[in-house]
């Protein structure tokens, strides 16, 4: 019986301290405040659509930028328990070369049989505000989802060239609307992680007078985009 009990004793210590263990492995090896740097790459659809003064569809098109961007972020992350971790994590991207060019590529209206029709979106930078929510695979390996707020400064560009006349405008503007993804985090060592995370973002629309159409048209752009960021943390 002595023998029983003290078995059963050390196995529920073992238990207790295993799941210290966990708890602790949570609190130190993500949780707390971390900075970090990453890379992405972009792929975005901006579909445009052209109005006329009496509100009548024109012109359909349909813009795809992409290209890379690198970034900065900091956040902050609480053990819930043993095994999950909530976070807070704001970014900020910036993008060297993410555009699209389209010459005569619409559906519609527009007839630029004589014309020159040239339509250009470019994606300048972004920010995001997103709260995170994850699970210890591993002692080591973090899976998590993320959702929230983002922004991204985007200009579009239309040239038209007609028979001895140009015109041409541009409208740059920050979009806002919501970003959901999904990622893995591993650590590497005591302070520093490496993630692979995709994102999905929806920018709403936006809309522009045209004055290169005589000024009585107005263009609406739908904007959204897929992510893929690889990125290393630091954890203090």
């Amino acid at each position: 019986m002595k023998i029983f009990k003290s078995t059963a004793v050390s196995v529920c210590l073992a238990i207790v301290g295993l799941g210290s263990s966990a708890t602790t492995l949570a609190n130190n090896n993500f949780s707390g405040p971390y900075i970090g740097v990453e890379t992405a790459y972009i792929h975005a659809n901006d579909k445009g659509k052209e109005y006329d003064a009496n509100g009548l569809n024109g012109y359909t098109q349909n813009l795809k930028p992409d290209g890379m961007g690198v970034g900065i972020l900091g956040g902050y992350n609480w053990a819930l328990g043993s095994k999950a971790i909530a976070g807070l994590e704001v970014g900020y991207d910036h993008y060297r070369e993410a555009d699209a060019i389209s010459g005569q590529n619409f559906n519609g209206s527009l007839d630029c049989a004589v014309t020159s029709c040239e339509f250009k979106t470019d994606i300048k930078q972004s920010l995001s505000a997103v709260g995170r929510l994850g699970y210890l695979v591993t002692n080591n390996m973090l899976v998590y989802g993320l959702f929230g707020y983002s922004s991204a400064e985007i200009q579009r560009s239309l040239n038209v060239v007609g028979e001895g006349n140009t015109s041409s405008e541009t409208h740059k503007k920050w979009q806002d609307g919501w970003v959901a993804g999904a990622g893995v985090e591993y650590l590497a060592s005591k302070n520093v992680s490496v993630k692979l995370e995709y994102r999905y973002t929806d920018l709403g629309n936006a809309k522009y007078r045209a004055a290169a159409w005589g000024g009585g048209y107005t263009e609406k752009f739908d904007y959204t985009q897929d992510q893929v960021l690889l990125g290393v943390n630091y954890r203090f």
